[in-house]
């Protein structure tokens, strides 16, 4: 986590409320992408890839280097499928800590004083 600098005059609360507003933007972005046929071709070519990876993977050693390869570049493609996915639930989770800032009325703090 980013340390505040001292001289500058906003608290906490509002430089987190910045940071998600401003990543809630960025996945908005992200999922822009999905509408292009540039991602519908990369979608698919990862999807055969991945199958052509986990086709191969059952007939290797374990403890080969090829099998240690083929894992690593199954799951950076499975990353990479999943990017958008992963940017789309984070953004629901900003929204929802926006929405928790924005009402503080209705947060209940808790009491741990231990009595």
């Amino acid at each position: 986590m980013r340390k505040l600098n001292p001289r500058r005059k906003t608290t906490p609360k509002t430089k987190d409320e910045e940071g998600l507003r401003k990543f809630v933007d960025e996945a908005d972005k992200v999922k822009q992408l999905t509408n292009s046929a540039g991602w519908d071709i990369i979608r698919r070519d990862c999807l055969d890839y991945l199958s052509q990876i986990a086709s191969r993977l059952a007939y290797l050693n374990p403890s080969s280097k090829e099998f240690y390869e083929a894992r690593v570049l199954f799951i950076a493609a499975d990353k990479l499928l999943n990017l958008v996915e992963d940017y789309e639930f984070n953004r629901k989770k900003c929204l929802q800590l926006l929405k928790d800032l924005q009402n503080l009325d209705n947060t209940i703090v808790l009491d741990v004083d231990n009595e």
